[in-house]
């Protein structure tokens, strides 16, 4: 697509199902214009299809359309001109104009309650309620309501009215008996809509709940893992945590509340619920219960706090010295996981109100998924790899610690300049330029040089990233996979290739780490992982503060080299990776490992575990006690 269209549009313009009814509609403009009949019925007939078949399709032109809730009404008015338009061609008394157009125009304002109630109702016929790894079997929802579901009263209305106005070119009594009829189309069938949905919708919801409680009765879960959020690209956060949750020994769940993150998440072992209205949250028994883990802070995470039996861990999605590690939100849940010292450290210096002992160090059990033994800084002909992952520019200013509003250009300048031959990895986070374009357009301009530096070295063309491995049926294989693509992507690319990672690519931050010797960052939760590969870091200081200061106010930055905002000292950190100065931060680093990560052993694996069996522990005393 045009680099000359705004980075903000470009998704909503990127050809999907939700333009076919306008694609369609528009062709029929021709037809009508030159009072063609029969080929402008066709495109209106499959314009008035489309809608129907699109109408459940999420995609970001529809979220873009759909803004007001008119988009449906607007199609349908310009249908209706459409068949207008072809009508002064052919219809032979001017007063069918009147019959077509006064119906067609009650139709589309009618039409606006009709979308109303197939929406509203629509989704008691799932897929609200969505379940992998669950030994259910649900039944196909009835055939009328499936049709009613998908706006067959707009769809028989509209061709009706379609119908009459191309062939109906004599009689006026024809053309209002006609048009006449399909109003009252419309009218009955949204009437049936409302009454078949309400009963047959209700009864097959129940059905669905029914037999999801009946899986959850057979299954036992005492875990469930916890993510409210409602946008897909989220889905990280939860599927970061889903090899964990495939080692936990007490029977787990995995609940979702969006059909969107449901169909987004990674494959796993574990059995998923997704649950969007809150009443079926609260419909269902969940009484067996004993540990709800939640791994971000969302308005419905209520729903399932409310429980009394389970307790309530904070588990997160991330371990960094953000402000947002350290909400205030967090007191709501019984107990907070960090990873080492310096997370209760954070909190406690934020004073927010979190108690001592709401605290268990259980490390970052994700971690283990890292092989720091892929990597071979002594084989002949190795090219120093440096990765630079930015973070994004936050939801408001004090939260934005994003380099590429700073000093991100100008460092990645000064590694492809540098004279010895650096391979740059660049990864950007996937919510960059949400909130600031310039974020946006520095990632751009890195993407730039880098093209440019790899035609420099005679590269003309580097091969795509593997894809994700979507033959795995669990987390854990995943990873494994996770690290073979990697491994073998790194073994065909020219070792000389500056690589450009996008957020959805299958080379994850984790093969990324793999394959560079060394990090600069912002502050993240990219800094902390890092460490479990004891290789130099530098981190980006976005203010015009010290290097003593920055480290002061995050202290996880305290074992990198500070890269100052004007970027003017970023050569001091790239000498260390180029051999020609001494790595003075090996100890600190190791020091601010231990801090943030925990101790070596016991395992993060092993600590989270008996995190897990003692906040169980904990519930069933606290369930003993209540009598």
């Amino acid at each position: 697509m045009s680099k000359r269209i705004p980075t903000s549009l470009r998704t909503y313009l990127t050809p999907d199902l939700t333009w076919l009814p306008l694609a369609l509609l528009i062709l029929a403009v021709i037809p009508a214009m030159a009072g063609w009949t029969w080929p402008c019925l066709v495109l209106l007939v499959a314009s008035v299809c489309a809608s129907a078949a699109t109408r459940r399709k999420a995609s970001p032109a529809r979220t873009l359309l759909e803004l007001g809730g008119f988009f449906g009404p607007a199609v349908r008015g310009l249908r209706l001109a459409v068949l207008l338009l072809l009508g002064s061609h052919v219809w032979s008394n001017s007063s069918i104009t009147i019959a077509i157009a006064t119906c067609g125009i009650v139709m589309v304002l009618a039409s606006t309650f009709t979308d109303i109630t197939v929406d509203r109702l629509a989704a008691r016929l799932i897929p609200e309620i969505l379940t992998r790894n669950l030994n259910i079997n649900v039944a196909t929802p009835p055939l009328p309501a499936r049709l009613l579901a998908q706006g067959l009263a707009l769809v028989v209305a509209e061709l009706m009215l379609i119908v009459v106005g191309c062939l109906v070119t004599d009689s006026l009594v024809l053309a209002w008996v006609g048009a006449g009829c399909a109003v009252l189309a419309l009218a009955v069938l949204t009437l049936a809509t409302d009454r078949v949905l309400r009963s047959k919708g209700n009864a097959f919801r129940d059905q669905v709940l029914a037999d999801v409680q009946t899986s959850l009765k057979n299954l036992n879960p005492e875990v469930a893992l916890y993510l409210g959020a409602n946008d897909p690209t989220t889905v990280y956060q939860l599927e970061s945590w889903l090899a964990t949750a495939e080692g936990i020994e007490e029977s787990t769940i995995v609940v979702v509340r969006s059909v969107e993150v449901f169909e987004a998440l990674g494959k796993t072992s574990v059995p998923v619920i997704a649950l969007v209205t809150a009443k079926d949250l609260l419909a269902l028994n969940l009484s067996t219960l004993r540990a709800g883990l939640f791994v971000a802070n969302t308005g419905d995470v209520i729903h399932l706090v409310r429980e009394q039996n389970p307790m309530s861990a904070f588990i997160g999605h991330g371990d960094s010295d953000k402000n947002s590690s350290f909400n205030p939100f967090t007191k709501v849940y019984d107990e907070v996981w960090v990873a080492g010292k310096a997370g209760e450290d954070r909190y406690t210096r934020a004073q927010i109100g979190i108690r001592p002992d709401q605290f268990v160090a259980v490390g970052r059990p994700q971690l283990e998924a890292i092989d720091v033994n892929v990597l071979d800084p002594h084989a002949p002909g190795h090219i120093p790899t440096i990765l630079y992952a930015p973070t994004w520019e936050g939801w408001n200013q004090e939260q934005e610690y994003c380099s590429l509003l700073a000093q991100g250009v100008d460092f990645v300048e000064q590694v492809l300049a540098h004279p010895t031959t650096f391979r740059l990895i660049f990864k950007p986070h996937p919510f960059t330029g949400i909130r600031n374009p310039k974020a946006r357009a520095s990632a751009n301009k890195i993407a730039g040089l880098i093209r440019k530096s790899n035609s420099a070295r005679g590269i003309s063309a580097v091969q795509a990233a593997p894809k994700r491995a979507n033959m795995a049926t669990s987390a854990r294989e995943a990873n494994r996979l996770a690290t073979e693509g990697g491994n073998d992507y790194f073994a065909k690319i020219s070792p000389q290739a500056n690589l450009i990672v996008q957020p959805n690519d299958g080379l994850g931050i984790f093969q990324c780490f793999e394959h560079s010797d060394a990090l600069i960052t912002d502050v993240s939760s990219v800094l902390s992982d890092f460490l479990i590969t004891d290789r130099p870091f530098a981190v980006c200081n976005p203010r015009s503060t010290s290097a003593a200061q920055f480290v002061a106010e995050f202290p996880s930055a305290a074992g990198g080299y500070v890269v100052d905002r004007d970027g003017s000292n970023a050569g001091d950190f790239l000498d260390v990776i180029a051999g020609n100065a001494p790595d003075s931060q090996q100890q600190a680093r190791r020091r601010t490992r231990e801090s943030l990560l925990g101790p070596a052993t016991p395992a993060a694996t092993v600590r989270f575990n008996s995190a897990v069996t003692a906040l169980i522990a904990r519930a069933n005393e606290r369930i003993a006690e209540r009598g």
